[in-house]
C-alpha cells in the first residue's frame, strides 16, 4: 500500500527550519518503501521549493492551501480568483483596518504599499521577490490567494463578514489573526483530492498532520490524521489520532514510529 506523508509547516521547528541532513536520509526510506512525501501548505510553491531546494524533484507539493498544484518540480495546477472577488475584498479590507493585504499569483506575491515598513521587513523573509504595489489591478497575472491580517479578536466576525458578501472566497484562520483567503471550495483537502486523482490514491492512503483551521477539511479527509499537540482545538477535534507538538519534532516522531513497525520483515 502506498502511503503519501502530508506535510503542514509542523515539519518545521520553532525557528522555521527543519533537520536537513535527517529528512535527506529520510527521504530514500520513503521511497524504498513506496511512499511518496507531499508538502501540503498555505505558502506559495516557489518558497517551498526554495525550503526543499535539495529534493524538490523528488517530492510534491499541494501549496497555497491547495490553490497550487507541484508533481516533482512541475506546476500541474492552479485555482484561479475572480477579479469582482479580489475587487469586493479590497473593499472590504478597509472597513476592517487590516494590518496588511497579501495577494499571490502563481510566480509572484504582491503587498500594497499603505503596510508599515515593520510588516514589509518581516512578510519579506517568507515571500521571495515581494512587490510592493499601490493598486491591485496593476496584477496581470491570475491570482490563487490572499491574506488579511487582521486583530485577532475581529478574526470571527471579518470570516463571517466575507462569507456574506463575498461568498466565492472563504477566510481560514491560520492563527494570530492571519487569515488565509482561498476561493471557496477550494482547501488542502480538495487540493490533495486532486493530486489523489492524478496519482490513483484513495483518502484512506493518506497520513496528514494539522494543528489549525486551514488544516481541518485535510483532517477530516486523511486516513490518517494527527493533531498536534500545541495546536488548535479545531484541529483536534477533528483528526483521528494525536502527535506530539512541532516544537518536539512531533511529525519526525510518527514518521520513525511508523516506519520502525511497518519496516520489511
Amino acid at each position: 500500500m502506498q502511503l503519501p506523508l502530508i506535510w503542514t509547516g509542523l515539519f518545521l521547528n520553532e525557528h522555521g527550519t527543519y533537520d536537513h541532513e535527517w529528512f535527506q536520509a529520510l527521504l530514500p526510506q520513503l521511497e524504498a518503501a513506496g511512499i511518496q512525501f507531499v508538502v501540503a501548505s498555505g505558502n506559495p510553491h516557489y518558497q517551498l521549493r526554495q525550503q526543499f531546494a535539495e529534493v524538490a524533484d523528488r517530492i510534491m507539493m499541494v501549496a497555497e492551501n491547495g490553490g497550487e498544484i507541484v508533481v516533482h518540480g512541475q506546476l500541474v495546477d492552479s485555482v484561479a480568483m475572480q477579479p469582482a472577488s479580489v475587487a469586493a475584498i479590497d473593499k472590504l479590507r478597509r472597513e476592517v483596518y487590516a494590518r496588511f493585504w497579501l495577494i499571490s499569483t502563481v510566480e509572484q506575491a504582491y503587498l500594497m504599499d499603505d503596510v508599515s515598513d515593520e510588516v514589509w521587513q518581516v512578510l519579506t523573509k517568507h515571500y521571495l521577490n515581494l512587490k510592493r504595489i499601490d493598486d491591485w489591478t496593476q496584477i496581470t497575472a491570475p491570482i490563487v490567494k490572499m491574506q488579511l491580517d487582521v486583530m485577532p479578536n475581529q478574526v470571527t466576525a471579518v470570516q463571517q463578514l466575507i462569507q456574506a458578501r463575498v461568498p466565492e472566497i472563504t477566510g481560514v484562520s491560520s492563527g494570530y489573526g492571519n487569515l488565509d483567503l482561498i476561493a471557496t471550495g477550494c482547501d488542502k483537502a480538495t487540493g490533495l483530492q486532486r493530486l489523489a486523482d492524478e496519482m490513483g490514491w484513495d483518502p484512506s492512503q493518506v497520513m496528514a498532520f494539522g494543528d489549525g483551521q486551514n488544516d481541518v477539511t485535510m483532517l477530516k479527509w486523511a486516513g490518517y490524521s494527527y493533531a498536534m499537540a500545541n495546536g488548535m482545538n479545531v484541529a483536534k477535534q477533528v483528526a483521528k489520532f494525536s502527535a506530539p507538538a512541532n516544537t518536539e519534532q512531533g511529525v519526525r516522531q510518527v514518521i520513525e514510529q511508523y516506519l520502525k513497525q511497518n519496516a520489511p520483515k
